[in-house]
């Protein structure tokens, strides 16, 4: 049996479908289905993914992508041009132990699900480290793998 994910992000009249397990690239649709482009390859480099895990687009139409496999976060451009990365495999700060959920506040700052070290981490829209909470528990302020993370509107 093949288990699928797919993570569905929309920003104005576009639609980008992950599937992170099996294909390390992104096609981009219209909102009616039609394909508009694809862009990546598996594998380390700039604009390669392995393990693609999760998709969040900022104010600005942004596109940051979590990749499970190279523990790290890269930055594009609407068009799907690479902008940045950051993150590496580790349990120092800005480093993960498989980036599970990513989510964007109306401030463009990035909160990422840090799965294997249970915390969150955040960070600038550059990839600069802000701060990280919690830790492995099940008390007040701990986590147990942490998978997707919203933003929710006070």
């Amino acid at each position: 049996m093949i288990r699928l994910r797919i993570n569905l992000s929309t920003y104005p009249s576009i639609l980008i479908v992950s599937f992170p397990y099996g294909l390390n690239n992104f096609p981009k649709f219209t909102t009616e289905g039609e394909f508009l482009t694809k862009w990546g390859r598996q594998g380390g480099g700039n604009g390669e993914f392995y393990y693609p895990g999760g998709i969040a687009i900022d104010s600005r139409g942004n596109i940051y992508v979590i990749e499970q496999g190279n523990r790290r976060i890269q930055k594009f451009t609407s068009m799907g041009e690479f902008l940045t990365k950051w993150g590496r495999r580790g349990s120092l700060e800005g480093e993960f132990n498989v980036p599970s959920g990513i989510a964007i506040d109306s401030q463009d700052n990035i909160y990422v699900t840090d799965w294997g070290n249970h915390r969150i981490q955040t960070f600038t829209s550059e990839g600069e480290f802000i701060t990280k909470w919690g830790r492995e528990g099940s008390g007040d302020g701990e986590f147990k793998y942490p998978g997707g993370i919203v933003i929710l509107k006070s």
